[in-house]
């Protein structure tokens, strides 16, 4: 499903190297990058609900999520990386809100528009959390 740059072109490849990787808010430059993970942590933090089956047993930890930015900067294929399930109902939560991400910038070779693979880990910590209704 992954490809690496320099494999033949098409339409539906996934490169997991690319000339410029996918960006959510501040641009792809190294000087950005600081002020994207940031966003990026902001924006999971401020939309994340603790499941409660979890917080009653006080299960935290970090899950790895893996999706596809696909040419227009929606998020597609997202899932947890094989190894990284933390417990069922934060895995689902980790996947709803990478779901919920605006369109990102997507990746590019040359200056065309690919689907790039991405992994972004997602954290979960019972302090200041807000637990789901």
């Amino acid at each position: 499903m992954f490809a690496q740059k320099g494999d033949t072109e098409g339409d539906d490849k996934v490169y997991l190297r690319v000339d410029h990787m996918p960006y959510y808010l501040y641009g792809g430059s190294e000087e950005n990058y600081a002020k994207d993970v940031e966003a990026i942590m902001k924006f999971i933090s401020d939309n994340i609900r603790y499941p409660k089956d979890a917080w009653k047993i006080e299960k935290q930890g970090k899950v790895i999520c893996r999706f596809v930015v696909e040419k227009d900067g929606r998020l597609s294929d997202i899932h947890i990386l094989e190894g990284d399930s933390l417990y069922p109902s934060l895995d689902k939560e980790a996947i709803r809100v990478i779901s919920s991400f605006p369109k990102w910038h997507p990746g590019t070779m040359g200056k065309k528009a690919v689907r790039t693979g991405f992994s972004l880990p997602v954290i979960f910590r019972m302090r200041g959390a807000k637990v789901q209704e």
